[in-house]
């Protein structure tokens, strides 16, 4: 039987802002749209002008390490890769602009990088004239021959216009533990991991008049977002006014920065930079709007992202191990254990919890292995403001594993498990309620809850304390 259905697969959609009148250009980076046995890809493409001024288009390719086969070659183990890169130019004379072929090879010799969550990086500039571009960017895993592609567009405003442009945001980040580093990279993705220490947003604004004058204004909003675990299976449903329907409340965002900057004797490409540190976790939006220089209306871009936790999608802490625990334990209990903060004693309760119901380490490692694989793939399946996990469909495949079939119509869709999809215990039924859109990637589904599922909930957690989980199909 297939892992996803096609419908399934459809769930994370991939869209990129695009600008209106009211809202201006609203960027949010990539998603995962993960495929079990596909190299897991994400990508950015900015068109920006280099230091010499020259327009060019900065692609960057995360591909996850784990996620590509390995050949073992006296004792070293080798994945070769191919990246295919396509710029395809959008308006004017439509017409392949570039397309260039790179191949890797990526050796380790710990046989950990076969499950390493860590990413191979890749990074290249193409030169490209003003316009607006839609780059295709495909990854081929030599040794499985499966194929990712991923697409993304962006613009280069023309310098020796008289009118007043702005490049796309350029995000980036930085971890430096040691205050020495200067070393940021581009994020590829809504999501951006809290290890990081610094942001930075990079823009340019191109300005032809050395008389006239613009003003630029940044800011950083923060929103009221869901932020805890789906609520459980046969408690009542979220009503319409409740955040864990919404997702969001993007009626009253909190300012947490402003910074102006005047531009006045100033022409050509012109780059801004806006470092912010330590960002908690949340959900956030990065804007400019700039006027004056004789524009008719402001000019407004935003780059949209949410801080999840230290690697996300990857499960790595003791605390992100801690709290998926929420589905396996009562409420009062989790409360306990999310309270201790000293990581040594919070590791021993974890693996108390898992051996004392198990009373088998062997059998302990591979029902927590199971666990925790299914809890960053359901990071990877279910985009929110949250972390996956935590949504409503990220609690069903945590507990459940992968649907058997999937049923999308209209604003509804059905997961079932086993041959009868007339089986009340084996059916879920989710309402969307989030379209994805140009600030956020991806669709908001909630579970239909019933008091009828509180038995197959017991019935499924006792799966997991006793191992059963690892046999049962159901």
């Amino acid at each position: 039987m297939p892992y996803l259905s096609r419908a399934f697969i459809l769930l994370v959609i991939f869209l990129v802002g695009c600008a209106t009148e009211q809202v201006g250009t609203i960027q949010s980076g990539g998603g995962y749209q993960y495929r079990r046995g596909f190299p897991e890809v994400t990508m950015s493409a900015i068109g920006i002008f280099d230091d010499r001024g020259q327009p060019g288009i900065n692609v960057a390719v995360d591909i996850v390490f784990g996620s590509l086969i390995y050949k073992n070659v006296d004792d070293n183990f080798i994945s070769d890769v191919n990246i295919e890169v396509q710029i395809i130019k959008t308006d004017g004379d439509q017409a392949t602009a570039t397309n260039r072929s790179f191949d890797f090879s990526i050796t380790d010799k710990d046989n950990s990088i076969t499950s390493n969550q860590d990413v191979f990086s890749f990074q290249e500039r193409f030169p490209m004239p003003p316009g607006k571009y839609t780059v295709n960017v495909t990854v081929t895993d030599k040794q499985s021959a499966k194929i990712t592609t991923r697409s993304a567009t962006t613009q280069i405003p023309d310098p020796e216009s008289t009118k007043i442009l702005l490049t796309d945001i350029n995000m980036l980040a930085r971890v430096d533990t040691l205050g020495t580093s200067d070393n940021f990279f581009p994020l590829t993705t809504y999501d951006v991991p809290a290890r990081f220490d610094t942001l930075k947003f990079q823009y340019q604004v191109t300005k032809g008049d050395d008389e006239s004058r613009i003003d630029i204004a940044m800011r950083l909003y923060k929103f009221r977002i869901d932020s805890i675990p789906a609520r459980s299976m046969y408690l009542r449903d979220y009503s319409p006014s409740e955040l864990g329907y919404k997702g969001i409340d993007t009626r009253n965002a909190e300012v947490l920065e402003t910074q102006t900057r005047t531009l006045l004797e100033e022409t050509g490409s012109i780059l801004i930079e806006y470092p912010i540190a330590n960002l908690g976790r949340g959900a956030y939006r990065f804007e400019i709007t700039v006027t004056g220089g004789g524009l008719d209306a402001p000019l407004i871009s935003s780059r949209d992202f949410s801080v999840k936790t230290d690697f996300y999608p990857s499960v790595r802490t003791v605390r992100e191990l801690a709290e998926p625990l929420v589905y396996l334990m009562d409420d009062r209990r989790h409360r306990r254990l999310m309270a201790i903060e000293d990581p040594d004693s919070l590791k021993y309760e974890i693996d108390y919890f898992w051996l004392n119901n198990l009373e088998n380490a062997v059998k302990a490692r591979s029902v927590l292995e199971m666990y925790y694989s299914r809890v960053e793939e359901a990071n990877k399946q279910f985009p929110h403001f949250k972390p996956g996990w935590m949504t409503d469909p990220g609690m069903i495949y945590v507990l459940f594993g992968p649907p058997w079939d999937v049923e999308v119509r209209l604003d509804q869709m059905r997961w079932v498990y086993g041959n009868n999809p007339d089986d009340p215990s084996r059916v879920f039924f989710f309402k969307r309620t989030r379209i994805a859109a140009r600030e956020y990637p991806f669709e908001i589904y909630v579970l239909q809850r019933s008091p009828y599922y509180f038995e197959v909930l017991n019935n499924k957690v006792q799966d997991w304390l006793s191992g059963l989980i690892l046999t049962r199909q159901l």
